[in-house]
């Protein structure tokens, strides 16, 4: 579920997205880029998503920050896209750096590359030299990635990651 949260709460989809987690599929909604942390309340409340697309303002509630890292719900973070947009005011002041300490699963993603002019290169890139993750961190962002994806099984079989088959 993806769009513009303000005026648009999830809860009016909460019965066709059980259907869908009934159905045996993933959940993800878009929440905290444009609305406050209520949005990804919300959002937890209602549809019980296993991520959150963007989330930048579920760093203003350090409860709602305990509950994202205790029920191990994923956060896609998209550093340049955020800056672009407007949701965040400065690279620097990304929430990122503070996601490093507090044991979340999140990823890195670039949103709209064309758009915003980035790629996965420039985006991890961005996590050593503005936010300052070490060499394990960045490993342990690919690894919680990796867990969080919808599809098992990887497009392009990477030998020594999860979703590889054997031999």
């Amino acid at each position: 579920v993806a769009g513009p949260e303000i005026g648009k709460p999830v809860r009016p989809f909460r019965h066709a997205l059980a259907r869908v987690r009934e159905a045996g599929l993933k959940l993800e909604v878009h929440a905290g880029e444009w609305d406050g942390p209520e949005s990804v309340i919300e959002a937890l409340d209602a549809v019980k998503p296993d991520r959150i697309g963007q989330g930048v303002r579920a760093f203003e509630d350090l409860e709602l920050l305990a509950r994202l890292r205790d029920q191990r719900i994923h956060i896609e973070m998209c550093a340049t896209s955020n800056v672009c947009t407007r949701a965040v005011d400065r690279l620097e002041h990304h929430p990122i750096k503070k996601a490093r300490g507090l044991g979340l699963s999140l990823s890195i993603n670039t949103d709209e590359p064309g758009t915003f002019t980035c790629s996965m290169a420039s985006e991890y890139g961005l996590l050593k030299d503005v936010f300052g993750y070490t060499a394990e961190d960045i490993e342990r962002v690919k690894r919680d990635s990796l867990e969080a994806r919808f599809r098992r099984e990887l497009r392009v079989q990477i030998p020594g990651t999860l979703g590889t088959p054997p031999g």
